[in-house]
């Protein structure tokens, strides 16, 4: 994959990542929801007094940032479904190339 096509599936990406989440604000806004971002930023921390919650916490923790991960990285907004999940569809594409892109760069697999 050529470097430049691997730049402009990024740059897409990014687009496309900041429109999601402005448009999930203004979809979620006046509800008690939580958009993806902050939920990435605010993780589920129970109370650290307890020797139990707290192991739990450090095992549930991680595996709550890995879902969320995934769920940023295939566009699981809250607002494409119904008609705007043709953009959902659209937006994987562009992050399963945009991955390809950089596992041949990573590995070094150029182009010609």
């Amino acid at each position: 994959m050529r470097m430049s096509l691997v730049i402009a599936l990024t740059m897409l990406y990014i687009v496309g990542m900041m429109i999601s989440n402005t448009c999930e604000k203004q979809t979620l806004m006046g509800t008690d929801e939580l958009t993806l971002v902050q939920q990435l930023v605010t993780p589920p921390v129970t109370d650290w007094s307890n020797l139990r919650t707290s192991l739990g916490s450090l095992i549930s923790i991680p595996i709550y940032y890995v879902v969320l991960m995934v769920r940023i990285g295939t566009f699981d907004f809250s607002f494409f479904y119904g008609t705007w999940a043709i953009l959902r569809i659209l937006f994987c594409a562009i992050g399963v190339g945009l991955m390809v892109g950089w596992i041949t760069i990573l590995r070094g697999v150029h182009s010609q």
